[in-house]
């Protein structure tokens, strides 16, 4: 049954996100979680989408993309300009 509902609303462009789940890890850190059903529908959309879109020379975590880029520095969070690393 949910499982048709899920495609139902895919198909028919009515599938909306829920809101992110913000937990609070032993460490004291937080983070955002995506509900499961979210987690879903993103892995298969960038399933899709890996086939139809180049991947960038700039990627250097995306699986089987040329190797670590070591020689260039690495994104801090907080540093000026990390975002478009």
């Amino acid at each position: 049954v949910e499982r048709e509902q899920l495609h139902t609303e895919l198909i028919e462009g009515t599938y909306r996100f829920t809101l992110l789940s913000r937990v609070r890890l032993e460490t004291g850190e937080e983070v955002d979680l995506w509900s499961a059903r979210d987690a879903l529908v993103l892995k298969g959309l960038a399933l899709v989408l890996a086939r139809h879109l180049p991947i960038s020379g700039r990627c250097c975590h995306v699986k089987g993309n040329t190797l670590l880029r070591l020689d260039r520095p690495r994104a801090t969070p907080g540093a000026a300009g990390a975002e478009h690393l």
